[in-house]
């Protein structure tokens, strides 16, 4: 009987163990927040590019980068706008200003930014952050103060 009670009690612990772990991991998983990205690259001669584009966020002192591709699709062509869907670690109340920077990976790397809207689903809010500028290389990094929010 004893062990029984103490192979119950082992089982017990596992499971509490376990139970703990998925609130606390389900718990982190929600502070973060889906957002809609949507790139327009200008249609400049030679303004789109293949290198690896990253996204930052900031919110005061929070900031969250987000690399932006979508597998398997030809992202950032001239003229092209490309959208997606991006869940961050954060949840940005109100985004003040963004960064725009690419790896310089591939042939003819530099690219056109035309804009970036970022759509807030669950505040059906649209930050719009006009571009309008070549970023070069991987040096090159653009910083955009939101044009309209709420």
């Amino acid at each position: 009987m004893d062990s029984i009670s103490e192979a119950s009690l082992v089982n017990m612990k596992f499971f509490s163990l376990t139970l703990i772990t998925v609130v606390c991991c389900f718990l982190s998983c929600c502070d973060g927040k889906d957002y809609i990205v949507s790139v327009k690259t200008g249609n400049q001669w030679w303004a789109g590019t293949d290198a690896s584009v990253s996204l930052i966020i900031f919110q005061g002192s929070r900031v969250e980068v987000v690399e932006l591709d979508n597998k398997y699709h030809n992202d950032f062509e001239a003229g092209s706008m490309d959208s997606f869907s991006i869940q961050t670690t954060k949840d940005f109340d109100d985004i003040t200003s963004i960064e725009m920077v690419h790896d310089n990976t591939g042939s003819g790397a530099g690219w056109f930014l035309d804009t970036v809207q970022i759509y807030d689903q669950d505040r059906n809010v649209i930050y719009e952050f006009p571009g309008f500028k070549w970023i070069e290389d991987r040096t090159t990094v653009i910083e955009l103060p939101v044009a309209t929010s709420p």
